[in-house]
């Protein structure tokens, strides 16, 4: 007769522990656990310049123009000859969107923060870190 033990009796090992050896490992021993060492790898401070990140812009340009032109491609099965007005609506609206990015390109930002400014670019910043620089020697 087989005598099964009842599933109240039997201890499971506690996450860390394993003291049935299942697996063919040793327990864990908590006692041979050093205190960990804090090393500073990089310093804890400040640098005095910042590399320039994404300019990625948050709007979508000419998104509804677009939306347009494919809702009446897909109703004529995708032939432009049919969705003239929708068409030169989005060649116009992109084409505006080009001289605007031209007209940015040719002024460039300044590099001296522009008072209550809350969005400064990579320059403004290193201008404002280069006024108050951290010291290395700490």
């Amino acid at each position: 007769m087989v005598y099964l033990t009842p599933i109240s009796m039997v201890q499971r090992p506690t996450f860390g522990r394993n003291t049935r050896f299942k697996n063919r490992r040793l327990p864990f021993r908590y006692d041979k656990i050093q205190d960990p060492i804090l090393v500073e790898r990089t310093p804890m401070r400040l640098r005095n310049w910042i590399t320039g990140g994404k300019n990625a812009r948050q709007d979508a340009y000419c998104m509804k123009e677009m939306l347009n032109l494919f809702n009446c491609m897909k109703v004529n099965d995708f032939s432009e000859k049919d969705c003239p007005e929708e068409l030169a609506a989005f060649k116009t609206c992109h084409t505006q969107f080009l001289e605007e990015e031209k007209a940015r390109a040719l002024i460039k930002d300044p590099t001296e923060p522009i008072s209550g400014e809350k969005n400064l670019t990579h320059r403004q910043i290193n201008a404002l870190l280069s006024k108050y620089p951290q010291r290395l020697d700490i």
